[in-house]
C-alpha cells in the first residue's frame, strides 16, 4: 500500500518541482491502511504512543474527519465526501496527493 502513495508523491514532486503537502482520502481507506500488516505481521500504522522502528504512520483512533496524523511524512486529511464507488467493481476510493 505504501508504494503507490510514494509513487504519487514522487509524481507530484517531479511534475510540479515542489513536494506535495497533504494526502486526502476517505475515512474507510485510512482505516483499511491502519489495519494492514507488513510481511512479518507487524502493523504498518501504530497506535499513538507505541514506538516501532518501521512505523509508516501513527494512528489517531478518534479521527473520522479532518486531520488523521500522517503517512510517509505528509499529513493525512480524511473526508467522507470522497466517492468510494470507483473502479470496475465499484468498490474503490481515490487517494489524492
Amino acid at each position: 500500500m505504501c508504494a503507490p502513495v510514494g509513487q504519487a508523491i514522487s509524481t507530484v514532486a517531479k511534475n510540479r518541482f515542489k513536494s506535495p503537502d497533504t494526502i486526502l482520502m476517505h475515512p474507510s481507506t485510512w482505516f483499511w491502511i491502519a489495519s494492514s500488516l507488513d510481511g512479518s505481521n507487524r502493523p504498518l500504522v501504530m497506535p499513538e504512543g507505541v514506538a516501532s522502528f518501521n512505523t509508516m504512520s501513527i494512528l489517531d483512533p478518534n479521527a473520522a474527519e479532518g486531520l488523521a496524523r500522517s503517512l510517509i511524512g505528509l499529513p493525512v486529511v480524511l473526508d467522507a465526501n470522497i466517492g468510494t464507488t470507483y473502479g470496475a467493481g465499484a468498490n474503490q476510493a481515490p487517494i489524492l496527493v
